[in-house]
């Protein structure tokens, strides 16, 4: 290194934005969110060259790293076009055409790129040291997947991911449940503890005038929430620019989640959802009664006819009243099997596709789901964190008074992944409970307390 730069002199940073700095020090997956103006992009920048001045001072040079916006007109107003004003021509140069500014060689030599993640897979041979995303809840959860698979960079043990956002956009779910709720699926429960999320509020930032802030307090209720407070669940009700409202909100899951008991299936009648998944989708089995449901099984599965044998084994534990499958596509060859061996009293087809019942429904799918969240309001779930595929369920009352649900080739255009596990909960409802023979003897069997 030529000479010994003062970084926080350099970089300007206010008090909350050194503590972001510092967990990156700590945590692998560094979340800094909250409020407008609370300087996130500048953050991003000069977090970025702070990690390549620190890995050149340990001898590793030529660093590259990596800011990504949702598109180029974000990643131009974002950053390009302050790139000059913010960057100290001694420190680096910044080459317009190919969107890099790089540290001079006494500096080490590393590279800031700025792309965009219009198509996230032209990065899969990619390789970063760093990885910063500003806006992530523009993006969805397997653009996230995709990017930390790139983590990686020779003579770098300590890879970093670290994002910017404000506390809305159509792909906030995903985001709120890993760095807000902490909800971590499967393939990320090993790395719970490497994730952190620094809140940062408008008033945090010294710089911005008073005027500003005037401005933030005279926004509606939940646009000041959100851009002055930095609240989470302002827009949970919100309608998107296509018309879609989400069907269950965070509050309604986090209100009904319990930890299992086991007792709880023993009151009958239960009910038992199966819902068949094709190619990358998963094959889903939940149970549910009165006033819990269960996610028993969530797998891929190669062979759709091995679910049978898992259903068999979850059907001798809990006994369950009726099996209600989803037999669109590769369903009806499981569900044609299983009557062919002696099923066929207790299980029920069920097509999202087909007429509702009632009036008010584009088709059952509609239904169902309606019934699920009029349900969730006084059922329980039990604790899982498959559950959070309910809070990607939007609906829209459309021209002719009906109510619809979001397609699955809607929800992929939109890169949310399938919700098997929502709709093999949506299929117990194909069946009236209360038709079913149900046990009266609920102060017998100690009830009272769980419900």
């Amino acid at each position: 290194m030529k000479e010994k730069i003062n970084f926080f002199k350099l970089s300007n940073f206010f008090v909350k934005q050194k503590i972001a700095l510092e967990a990156t020090k700590q945590y692998k997956y560094v979340l800094y969110a909250g409020s407008a103006g609370s300087g996130k992009s500048h953050w991003l920048r000069w977090t970025s060259i702070y990690w390549l001045l620190y890995w050149a001072g340990k001898g590793i040079k030529n660093v590259q790293v990596v800011i990504f916006c949702e598109t180029y007109p974000a990643l131009h107003d974002r950053h390009l076009k302050k790139i000059k004003s913010d960057m100290p021509s001694w420190l680096g140069d910044f080459y317009e055409q190919k969107k890099e500014f790089v540290l001079k060689k006494e500096y080490g030599g590393g590279i800031i790129a700025f792309r965009n993640l219009d198509e996230p897979d032209k990065y899969q041979s990619s390789e970063f040291a760093l990885i910063a995303v500003d806006e992530l809840t523009k993006n969805p959860k397997t653009t996230f997947d995709l990017l930390r698979s790139r983590l990686r960079w020779v003579g770098v043990d300590e890879t970093k991911f670290i994002a910017a956002t404000n506390p809305f956009g159509e792909h906030m779910n995903w985001v709120r449940s890993l760095w807000i709720e902490r909800k971590f699926p499967p393939e990320l429960e090993s790395e719970r503890n490497k994730f952190i999320v620094i809140e940062a509020k408008s008033y945090d930032n010294p710089y911005l005038p008073q005027e500003y802030f005037k401005s933030l307090e005279t926004l509606p209720e939940k646009e000041r929430k959100a851009f002055l407070e930095g609240d989470w669940y302002a827009f949970d009700e919100e309608v998107d620019e296509k018309g879609f409202i989400p069907l269950i909100t965070a509050k309604d899951i986090e209100n009904s989640l319990i930890d299992e008991h086991p007792n709880m299936f023993i009151l009958k009648p239960v009910i038992m959802g199966v819902d068949i998944g094709a190619g990358r989708d998963k094959s889903v089995i939940v149970i549910r009664n009165n006033y819990y449901a269960k996610v028993l099984f969530a797998q891929r599965l190669d062979d759709t006819m091995a679910l049978i044998s898992h259903i068999v084994n979850f059907f001798n534990i809990y006994q369950p009243e009726r099996i209600i499958i989803d037999t669109t596509g590769i369903g009806r060859g499981l569900y044609d099997r299983m009557r062919e061996t002696g099923w066929s009293t207790l299980i029920k087809s069920c097509q999202f596709g087909e007429r509702a019942t009632l009036p008010d429904f584009k088709n059952k799918k509609a239904e169902l789901f309606w019934k699920l969240k009029n349900w969730i309001k006084t059922g329980k779930l039990v604790n899982s964190e498959y559950w959070n595929e309910l809070l990607d369920i939007k609906y829209k009352i459309q021209s002719d008074k009906m109510i619809y649900i979001m397609s699955k080739e809607e929800m992929r255009a939109e890169g949310i992944n399938s919700p098997d596990v929502a709709d093999a909960l949506a299929l117990t409802f194909d069946e009236n409970i209360e038709n079913l023979s149900a046990m009266s003897e609920l102060d017998f069997l100690g009830f009272n307390s769980y419900i």
